[in-house]
């Protein structure tokens, strides 16, 4: 009897060390272990937010005379019409070059779901009066050149916002894998109205990463 209750003592013990090593091993980590690679992500979100969102890569403004001769080998290609090239003095040069730094910010997901297929490919979306409409890519690449989308006097930009770090916690749901981030900020010109935002990090191949966008 005494060795049944202790093999069945033992087991429990077994059990317990499993279950809490298995908790522990699905806890979010400490704040102060990803804190600074957080700030690193969100710094280095401005730039491609840019890219996609705001201003976009410098380029050669077709209406300008000084662009007449660059844009007279081009009249050929029907798409470029809605296209400014990207000029030779952009840091990126290729579609690939901002996918890359892309993904030095962002999650792989949530680049591939939510902004490459506007950003490359262009997305059809619904209109009250059309019932859908069409939006083209911002970016095209053909025979070695980069293009940019024309802005258009009805673009809107998002206002950039400003994260004030020292606010930073973790919140639930967390875990080793996804954290959750609660964090105060404003819009860049209107820093007397906060407001709470939250960021989503994912790990990826053992690196968080921004899995929710800061804009």
């Amino acid at each position: 009897m005494k060795k049944i209750i202790s093999v069945f003592l033992l087991a429990s013990m077994l059990f317990s060390t499993a279950a809490l090593t298995s908790c522990a091993s699905r806890r979010a980590p400490d704040l102060e272990k990803i804190y600074d690679r957080v700030v690193e992500l969100i710094e280095a979100s401005y730039e491609i937010n840019s890219i996609f969102y705001g201003e976009g890569l410098p380029y050669c403004d077709r209406e300008l005379p000084i662009y007449k001769e660059l844009y007279s080998d081009y009249t050929k290609l029907g798409y470029t019409k809605n296209y400014n090239i990207v000029s030779s003095q952009s840091k990126y040069k290729t579609i690939g070059a901002i996918k890359l730094a892309a993904e030095a910010v962002y999650s792989t997901e949530l680049l591939e779901k939510s902004v490459y297929p506007s950003a490359f490919e262009g997305v059809i979306v619904p209109d009250v009066h059309t019932g859908v409409h069409s939006s083209d890519a911002r970016y095209l690449e053909s025979n070695d050149d980069l293009y940019i989308l024309i802005p258009s006097e009805k673009d809107h930009h998002p206002t950039p916002l400003i994260y004030d770090y020292s606010t930073m916690k973790i919140v639930r749901p967390s875990n080793s894998t996804r954290v959750l981030i609660s964090i105060t900020a404003w819009e860049v010109d209107r820093p007397e109205l906060p407001i709470q935002t939250r960021l989503s990090l994912i790990l990826q191949n053992g690196v968080w990463m921004l899995d929710s966008l800061t804009v």
